[in-house]
């Protein structure tokens, strides 16, 4: 299952940092156990391993259909390789559901941030209606689609996910538009992520494609509502 037979004969110790962890599950999975219990499991592997480990993980619980319980504080961990992801904050349990849930539909400021790097903007709820709400905030007028009952004119939050920009509006007449200028940006291959000053907020997002950014380029960016949950406004 781990696929190690050609390494049968090898002392653990001498095996690499991704087989080691392998032979760890063998030993876990050998006595067929209800519970699997994995703690921070690949936390001392390279970026490359750990991508390959997750897979493997989650293919080996498939394979066995054994409960896995996964401890990790990288969420890129607990929503690739989870059916069902728990948050928990100061020992509390603050929201559950699967990775597209907690992704989508965050309940708080905090979980928006934690589960996906968000951008968070305080504001008010201006309107709603059947398509989503408006939301008056520092940097204009954003529309989002709300995650709980808001009445009109209660202090909500909304979300911006870093890839929910894009350079070209899209096919509808009532878009989100940020104006402002990058303040830096950094290429990482499949995209560019990049600081985006638009009024008195400073913004984490990304572009993907090998589109050039240059720090004090100004630019006009279009939000996808569809991506930027509406919560209700932290306490103070």
């Amino acid at each position: 299952m781990v696929r190690l037979h050609e390494k049968r004969d090898r002392m653990a110790p001498l095996l690499s940092g991704g087989q080691q962890q392998r032979v760890a599950l063998a030993r876990a999975l050998v006595y067929e156990p209800k519970l699997l219990l994995l703690d921070e499991p690949l936390s001392n592997l390279d970026a490359q391993l750990r991508t390959d480990m997750r897979k493997e993980i989650r293919d080996l619980v498939r394979q066995s259909a054994i409960t896995t319980l996964f401890v990790t504080h990288d969420q890129a961990e607990a929503l690739s390789i989870s059916d069902r992801v728990a948050v928990l904050k100061d020992g509390r349990l603050i929201q559950e559901g699967s990775p597209m849930e907690l992704y989508t539909a965050p309940r708080s400021a905090f979980i928006a941030k934690f589960v996906g790097n968000a951008n968070v903007v305080d504001g008010r709820l201006r309107r709603r209606d059947e398509t989503g709400c408006v939301v008056e905030t520092a940097t204009g007028e954003l529309r989002g689609t709300p995650v709980a009952d808001l009445a009109e004119g209660a202090a909500v939050s909304i979300a911006i996910r870093p890839e929910a920009v894009h350079l070209e509006p899209p096919g509808t007449t009532d878009v989100n538009q940020l104006e402002g200028s990058v303040v830096s940006a950094s290429f990482t291959g499949e995209s560019t992520e990049f600081q985006f000053q638009a009024g008195s907020a400073v913004l984490d997002l990304k572009l993907l494609g090998l589109r050039r950014l240059e720090p004090g380029e100004r630019l006009r960016l279009y939000v996808d509502a569809g991506h930027c949950p509406v919560m209700p406004g932290e306490s103070p």
